[in-house]
């Protein structure tokens, strides 16, 4: 009887003590019930923290980046560099030309003096067929003749030659110029926008802004300059226009240099078949 008392004292006293620990948890337990909970709760507003700095300072970056890298701006170089480029293939290009030139100045010469050589053998052996005074005579006037009409045809065409290359060199020269001075209003204008754009960042102007109009100048400046080349003459138009007027003037060069030889053969044929039949 009295066990059984007992175990029913236990068994209330125990459901009063779950029920108090229920309603009023320990710290521990406290921590092992609420404890997971809290602690997401404390890593979300850890991570929101994170990120909004995190944004402020890519805010700060792009606003404030700009003007604290406008010193370390290179295009002023970059343009330099390329214009060190344009002069440097420029210099191979008439290194090039002039090489062409003089190897074929070195031929020509070269084959007039082989010409003249094989022409006075020629010579000599029509004197030698002359017999008469009437012939000789003929033989002198046709010798003349020849010299004047070779040194005739080779004036043409040395002057067509010069007048090409100093036509060449002036188109050359021209649109050297007109390059030169397109690159120089680019770089003026982009020194005017890098020089107004530091201004900007130290009277204080919003980095955003400044940046957005320097990029805005750069680019109109761009814009120019790729028209501005595209205005000026191509070079190889005129150069085909030169190449033209030198084949035209040597060409007719060589035409009136038959003519004439045409001419002076047949007045040597005369004087021979005149004497002949007299003969």
């Amino acid at each position: 009887m009295m066990r059984t008392h007992y175990s029913k004292i236990l068994k209330i006293g125990l459901v009063v003590f779950l029920l108090a620990a229920f309603i009023f948890p320990s710290q521990s337990q406290a921590a092992w019930l609420f404890g997971n909970k809290n602690k997401q709760k404390s890593n979300q507003e850890q991570k929101s923290n994170n990120s909004e700095g995190k944004n402020q300072g890519e805010n700060k970056n792009s606003n404030g980046g700009f003007c604290a890298r406008i010193n370390d701006i290179k295009i002023l170089d970059k343009i330099a560099e390329r214009e060190s480029k344009i002069d440097s293939r420029r210099d191979n290009r008439q290194d090039n030309f002039t090489e062409k030139m003089q190897t074929r100045d070195e031929n020509r010469l070269k084959n007039r003096l082989e010409w003249d050589a094989n022409r006075e053998a020629q010579f000599k052996k029509l004197e030698e067929t002359a017999k008469t005074e009437v012939q000789k005579e003929a033989v002198a006037e046709f010798k003349s003749a020849v010299l004047a009409a070779i040194s005739a045809r080779r004036t043409a065409i040395d002057s067509a030659i010069s007048t090409f290359r100093t036509e060449v060199k002036n188109a050359q020269d021209s649109r050297k110029s007109s390059v030169n001075s397109v690159f120089s209003s680019y770089k003026n204008a982009i020194s005017v926008a890098l020089e107004k754009a530091k201004s900007d960042c130290e009277d204080g102007v919003e980095p955003s802004t400044v940046k957005t109009t320097f990029q805005a100048s750069v680019k109109e400046a761009r814009d120019k300059t790729v028209n501005d080349r595209k205005s000026i003459d191509k070079i190889k138009t005129t150069i085909d226009s030169l190449i033209a007027s030198k084949k035209q003037a040597i060409e007719k060069a060589i035409a009136n240099f038959k003519t004439a030889m045409e001419i002076a053969r047949t007045k040597l044929k005369a004087a021979f078949t005149t004497t002949n039949t007299t003969e």
